[in-house]
């Protein structure tokens, strides 16, 4: 990637969309905001009069591929026609990341270690802006034209080879990242061809997705994630509408990153953190002694790694990223788990240990970010969030008065953060709580039909799908359902959800087996209606999005065992009539004919799948998978009535299916613009770095 990371544009959303660009005067006008920062990429349509969310999507529900690093490009396609739908203009975009953070609150940082002299540092700092190319990457291999201006000043620096050395893997890492998001920017800018485009603080557009979403005038916002910019840990003072940061915990301090590569200690990868969560249940924090100097959290509320034994702080790879790594030491406590070899105690212990650490660190960071703001009410966000253990920590073991958690606590809602924070920029916004977050596709029924009569689908619409699917599920079937918008973040939260009943013993062991052919260790999940959680679960505040867990009551073990983790406890998802109409009448009708009021609720996908977005992502999922039942919309599809909707597929060739669908629309260039690349001009290998040095010697 020595040239742009970025395509040449074909067109732009102002050509594509013209009757879509706003005019001051009208009435209807929404912001677009784009999560274009890194994984879990996504796009929000937001009201610019009031910050309520019309529309938002992850990539990956379009694309099918998990955790999509793409630009949102469909995204953005399908927020554009819904606009243009219910008469919306598009005022401005606003945009998830800021390019120069990564020189000012990372590079200057890490200068500053290089050289000895403050002065040095200055010198070296004016130089990157008034000597670099701020588009060009610096390419000491290629010995392109910024690498050769680099050189030519590097002769002019009083300091030692070693100081030299690693100024230039700091600046061929970090000047370059900066470069990569500014290209990033030139190529928005271009496809917005005009339309008022903002970038944000990415971990800024974090805490407007728990403050403005949370309903609470005044709070106390903590953002924990693996690293924006440069911010790993933020807090803000919020009230009347307003964010104030009182506090940062700068890259490479980050409980995100600690989480992550102790699940890939473990034979994971990015992404599977929430398997770590899972198996702690089934082990001891005996590793929690070994762990715990690793981290302090200070009275400022800001995260502090510490070198040990098991800890160093080293560069990450061959590259000039620093970043704090497990030691030989470790390993040698713990040898890495690869994957596909057999889980054993110690790994299960190992994910008790990190998981009992991060829950400490949740909890005193949230009570010295409290302490700081003197709110008592706590919104949360970043990808951490997602830990509902640690959630519940913080709602258990600090002195908040209320908690919140964003529903897309991870990078895709920065989308409707960035938004929100562009509306609040132009008028202050109000903070409403969100109830519900069913943003995305909507299924319809002219949808439904024109599918089904397309795959010649045998189906039937009985007087309630309700009363059907409870039928069903006494009888012991597995139902997915697909209705109405889908779910905005990780969680199937009813809408494009797999039921079964939670009282069969085995019901756990079945799903698996059947379904998700996942590992055994992992939880499903209660849909409980909301007035009766108490009766089942020590849980007292609402719990819409499933990121809270409680503790199961000795007689829910009994009644719903197969919603009861190792731990007896459950991940709870409160149903109420008004934010989720269809799952109510569902468990409604199943509790009329069991007495309970809970159903398992587990995402609507196979192993390796994003979870289904349309009705014909619905009806291939259904018939790849081992169930027995569709209830789509107000249709009733039964497996045994339809052996023949997919041919019999390996599991790749079934997800490349989606895949190719979203690849074959025509979306233009940007479809293939992937933010995860990095390419030669990031690496600057020693022996590289001795050649440069070397020639500039010579010369």
């Amino acid at each position: 990637m020595t040239g742009s990371l970025t395509p040449d544009l074909n067109t732009t959303l102002r050509a594509t969309y013209p009757d879509l660009v706003a005019a001051d005067e009208h009435p209807r006008q929404a912001v677009l905001g784009l999560g274009a920062f890194g994984h879990d990429a996504a796009v929000a349509l937001v009201d610019a009069s009031d910050g309520r969310v019309i529309h938002a999507i992850a990539e990956e529900r379009l694309s099918n591929r998990k955790h999509d690093w793409h630009f949102p490009i469909g995204g953005i396609h399908e927020c554009c026609k819904l606009a243009r739908q219910q008469g919306y203009k598009i005022r401005s975009v606003a945009v998830n990341f800021r390019a120069e953070e990564f020189v000012e609150k990372s590079l200057h940082h890490l200068i500053d270690q290089c050289v000895s002299s403050s002065a040095i540092g200055s010198e070296v700092k004016q130089f990157l802006y008034n000597g670099l190319p701020q588009l060009e990457y610096v390419d000491i291999e290629a010995r392109n034209q910024p690498a050769l201006r680099l050189q030519q000043f590097l002769q002019t620096l009083v300091i030692d080879d070693a100081s030299k050395r690693m100024l230039i893997k700091r600046i061929t890492w970090y000047w370059n990242w900066a470069v990569k998001y500014r290209q990033i920017e030139q190529t928005i800018d271009r496809y917005m061809d005009g339309i008022p485009v903002e970038y944000f603080n990415h971990h800024q557009t974090h805490a407007a997705s728990a403050y403005y979403n949370s309903g609470f005038d005044a709070a106390t916002v903590l953002v924990i994630d693996g690293q924006g910019e440069a911010d790993t840990v933020t807090a803000y003072s919020a009230s009347d509408g307003e964010l104030e940061r009182v506090s940062e915990t700068r890259w490479p301090h980050s409980v995100g990153i600690f989480y992550l590569f102790a699940t890939q200690h473990l034979g994971f990868t990015m992404g599977d953190e929430y398997k770590v969560m899972g198996m702690s249940a089934y082990g001891r924090p005996v590793y929690e002694e070994a762990l715990r100097g690793m981290m302090t959290v200070n009275s400022d509320a800001t995260l502090q790694f510490n070198e040990t034994d098991y800890l160093r702080l080293n560069d990450l790879g061959p590259h000039g990223h620093v970043v704090f790594q497990f030691t030989e030491k470790l390993h040698q406590l713990l040898p890495a788990r690869q994957p596909g070899e057999p889980f054993e105690q110690q790994h299960f212990n190992f994910a008790a240990s990190i998981q009992a650490l991060t829950e400490s660190i949740g909890v005193q960071l949230a009570t010295q970010a409290m302490k700081k703001t003197g709110h008592r009410n706590i919104a949360l966000a970043g990808g951490v969030a997602l830990n509902g253990l640690m959630n519940e920590a913080i709602r258990q073991n600090t002195d908040c008065d209320e908690i919140f958690i964003y529903p897309a606590a991870a990078d895709d809602g920065c989308a409707v953060g960035a938004a929100q924070l562009a509306i609040a920029k132009a008028n202050r916004l109000k903070s409403v709580r969100l109830r519900s977050c069913y943003f995305g596709h909507n299924v319809q029924n002219d949808e439904i039909e024109s599918t089904l009569r397309r795959r010649n689908v045998v189906a039937s619409r009985p007087d309630s799908i309700h009363a059907t699917i409870a039928d069903a599920l006494v009888e012991g079937a597995i139902v997915a359902r697909c209705v109405g918008q889908a779910e905005f973040g990780p969680r199937a939260l009813g809408h494009r959800s797999l039921l079964a009943h939670p009282g069969f013993a085995n019901m756990k062991e079945i799903l698996n087996a059947r379904v998700k052919h996942r590992e055994e260790f992992r939880p499903f999940a209660p849909a409980c209606l909301h007035d009766r959680v108490t009766e089942y679960f020590e849980l007292e505040d609402e719990s819409p999005f499933m990121l809270l867990i409680g503790r199961a009551l000795e007689h829910t073990q009994q009644l719903a065992p197969s919603i009861v983790h190792a731990d007896m406890t459950a991940r709870v998802q409160s149903v109420s009539p008004d934010a989720n109409a269809d799952l109510f009448n569902v468990i409604t009708e199943f509790d009329q004919r069991t007495g309970l009021p809970i159903v398992i609720n587990t995402s609507f996908n196979v192993n390796g799948e994003a979870i289904v977005d349309s009705a014909e992502d619905a009806l291939e999922s259904f018939g790849y998978m081992d169930v027995d039942y569709l209830a789509l919309g107000d249709y009733w599809i039964a497996k045994s009535d339809n052996p023949n909707l997919l041919p019999k597929l390996d599991g790749p060739t079934y997800l490349r299916r989606r895949i190719d669908r979203f690849e074959n629309r025509d979306l233009g260039l940007l479809a293939e613009m992937d933010v995860s690349q990095f390419g030669p001009a990031f690496t600057a290998t020693d022996e590289a770095i001795a050649q440069y040095l070397g020639r500039r010697r010579a010369a």
